[in-house]
């Protein structure tokens, strides 16, 4: 029987919340994204170990060759046992969550390993500034680290979840987007500098700040605010005197229990998610799509690098969700992709995962492939 291999046959699976990785264990089943591209077609593998390499066998048996290319990453799957429900569709997986990345890693000699993706966490340092019980905020927190656990992404909080504030400041806040974005308290307009070590002490690149607040103001459908950190694009600024740590910060509406998970994709997203408008007015696109070509979704024929994962972004901030704002997305995908790869696209959209996804300003819960790629990436994960 001829064995799929990965180049010189290593197999790794990532250590879980932790760098590096180790020979990925035997019998582990693995479902990758094998060519031709253009369309999802996920093969079933199985881990076998022979003289100290693990190599990648099919699952039923039938024999054959496929080639592994170190110059694209693949879409995965993995478990100990069999997963039910893989096909040629995106979409969560029961017993998995979303497909996501395996990458090549280039070893000495010249040699490549394919790396599974495994867990990977992001610190959070939270503040309950509602006028509520800790206990009562904190219970918003379980919608979030549910979502995020379909991308293998812990959300690790502190012990106690809430870090007590700087004395001069007790709540509940207000977070108001009229007629500037501004904070206030008990009816007074504040200025807190959240660079100050009395806040931001002891976060660092992978520290998200999350302060839930009473109320969020003329904001349209959204519950929240979110400040990344845009190694690229350059930091978000406001003009209401904040003055931000050097994390990411998100500021929540208690209640909704919906806003954490939202906010935190806006962080995830990074770069990417500021939306095509915004990094090109940046003067930034060569440079996104410098990023975007590393992720190596593309063909090698692609000019430039990493335009046609840059075409798939959302024009804006959030995900298209009005009839106009849809037909404009796909007409920018039919006029500057390959129709191979709006196949690629129409199964990924086929179900609710444009018009219901996270980033639609109502929130949503469904993710598309470039969202999982970035979002996996994000420099906050390790």
């Amino acid at each position: 029987m001829a064995e799929f291999e990965a180049v010189q046959g290593r197999v790794q699976l990532a250590n879980a919340s932790a760098g590096g990785s180790t020979v990925a264990p035997q019998g582990l089943h693995v479902y990758l994204d094998v060519p031709p591209r253009g369309q999802f077609r996920f093969q079933h593998f199985v881990i076998e170990h022979r003289n100290g390499a693990a190599l990648l066998v099919p699952a039923d048996g039938s024999g054959g060759t496929a080639r592994f290319d170190a110059d694209y990453s693949y879409w995965c799957l993995w478990s100990t046992q069999a997963l039910s429900g893989v096909g040629s569709t995106w979409g969560e997986v029961a017993g998995f969550g979303y497909p996501l990345l395996a990458r090549w890693e280039r070893q000495s000699g010249g040699r490549f390993q394919l790396v599974l993706p495994n867990t990977r966490d992001v610190q959070m340092r939270m503040y309950n500034m509602t006028g509520q019980s800790d206990a009562a905020v904190a219970a918003f927190h379980a919608n979030a680290v549910d979502f995020y656990q379909k991308l293998h992404v812990r959300l690790v909080f502190s012990d106690p979840v809430f870090s007590a504030p700087p004395s001069t400041h007790s709540g509940p806040w207000t977070l108001d987007f009229t007629p500037d974005v501004h904070l206030s308290e008990n009816g007074q307009r504040i200025t807190p500098n959240f660079g100050d070590r009395q806040w931001s002490r002891g976060t660092n690149a992978n520290t998200v700040m999350g302060i839930w607040v009473r109320n969020v103001l003329h904001a349209g459908l959204t519950h929240g605010l979110a400040v990344p950190v845009l190694p690229i694009v350059s930091r978000r600024t406001l003009t209401a005197g904040f003055r931000f740590p050097s994390c990411a910060i998100v500021f929540l509406e208690h209640n909704h229990a919906g806003a954490m998970k939202h906010e935190l994709g806006h962080v995830l997203q990074a770069d990417c998610g500021w939306g095509r408008d915004g990094v090109t007015a940046a003067g930034r696109q060569s440079r996104v799509m410098q990023y975007l070509s590393g992720l190596k979704l593309e063909e090698r024929s692609v000019r430039p690098r990493g335009s046609h994962v840059f075409n798939r972004l959302f024009r804006r901030l959030h995900a298209p969700s009005t009839e106009g704002q849809q037909r404009d997305y796909f007409d920018n995908l039919r006029q500057n992709s390959p129709s191979a790869f709006l196949l690629q696209d129409r199964q990924a959209m086929a179900n609710p995962h444009l018009v219901q996804n996270l980033m639609n300003a109502s929130g949503g819960t469904h993710l598309l492939p470039w969202q999982v790629a970035v979002m996996r990436d994000a420099p906050q994960l390790r």
